[in-house]
């Protein structure tokens, strides 16, 4: 292949990894969480319709890094940013999303929660300040969801006065008598931990799991997301093993993290684009995993027989030490 040729060909498998990029396929956790926020909202239309204010539920939704929770919630707050009458910005819809600043005091917090709702804080202003205009802009843009990633950071970081001052703040939301809204947070099992210390928080915020994946349990489910993007991407795959055996493979590689199957799938798609092939290959999934670890092939998913007893959060993280005999860093113990 010239060298031209070869440009041409990953110029191409640029444009197409942009294109693939824009795919989202549901999956098992994406469908329970998108029918929980809708059906909160269908509520809030119908006590609308007829004059009511009440009180709002909300959700908590929890998993560990890389279990999707960022991009389900991205992909549902998309169905929310319809333009609405009397609204003073249309770039606010009824889905708002606040990511959670470091440090994550109350006052932080407050701040980065106008800048989601696009207003410019002139000034310095107190924290009780700050969310008071908080609370006046949720009801300007009214605002249905305000969902705070990473949340257990918004309350596990203060003290013991603050954290009840942020979780007040958070009852508040929802309890306003003018404008309540539904409050989302998002979070590893740290914040599972906090709404299980606080009743009243944590009933009025009831979890979705992302848990982890498993081969006993989602086999068909990572099916399903890999003949969705092959589909897209016009490829054929023909696993040398039972297509069973490599499900179970991708889900260990990815030590059960559904975000990372996903990122699993498009490397090794982008590998067979930028060969300028038409069959994906467990070769690719192999190299991708390779490249991601440096690992060896006793540890890699993909090639070891024994795989099931590889513990690859720990090759994941980079913790992988090549040592001599049998007591080898990324076997289970």
């Amino acid at each position: 292949m010239s060298d031209l040729s070869r440009e041409e060909t990953l110029a191409n498998s640029a444009d197409r990894m942009v294109q693939l990029g824009k795919l989202f396929v549901r999956h098992d956790r994406f469908v329970d969480l998108e029918h929980r926020i809708a059906a909160l909202a269908r509520q809030r239309r119908a006590e609308l319709k007829f004059g009511e204010i009440r009180r709002q539920k909300g959700l908590s939704v929890i998993g560990e890094s890389g279990a999707g929770k960022s991009e389900a919630l991205k992909k549902i707050r998309q169905n929310y940013c319809v333009p609405r009458k009397n609204a003073p910005d249309e770039r606010v819809g009824e889905f708002v999303t606040v990511e959670t600043p470091s440090p994550a005091t109350l006052k932080s917090t407050g701040i980065a929660t106008l800048e989601a709702l696009q207003f410019e804080i002139v000034g310095k202003l107190s924290a009780p300040e700050l969310w008071k205009l908080v609370r006046h802009h949720l009801a300007e843009h009214k605002v249905f969801f305000l969902h705070f990633d990473e949340a257990q950071d918004f309350i596990l970081n203060q003290s013991g006065r603050e954290a009840s001052s942020v979780i007040n703040t958070i009852k508040s939301l929802t309890q306003s008598e003018t404008w309540p809204v539904s409050v989302i947070l998002s979070g590893n099992t740290v914040l599972a931990d906090i709404l299980d210390s606080d009743f009243q928080l944590g009933r009025r915020l009831p979890p979705v799991h992302f848990e982890n994946l498993a081969p006993e349990a989602d086999l068909d489910d990572v099916q399903h997301i890999l003949s969705q993007y092959l589909s897209a991407a016009k490829l054929e795959f023909k696993p040398p093993t039972e297509m069973s055996d490599f499900l179970a493979r991708l889900i260990v590689s990815a030590s059960g993290q559904l975000g990372l199957v996903f990122e699993f799938i498009l490397e090794a798609i982008q590998l067979v684009f930028d060969a300028g092939r038409t069959t994906l290959e467990t070769g690719d999934f192999k190299e991708v995993y390779q490249h991601r670890t440096g690992a060896v092939d006793g540890a890699n998913p993909f090639v070891a027989t024994d795989f099931k007893s590889i513990n690859t959060r720990v090759v994941l993280e980079g913790k992988l030490v090549r040592k001599g005999g049998h007591n080898k860093p990324w076997a289970l113990s």
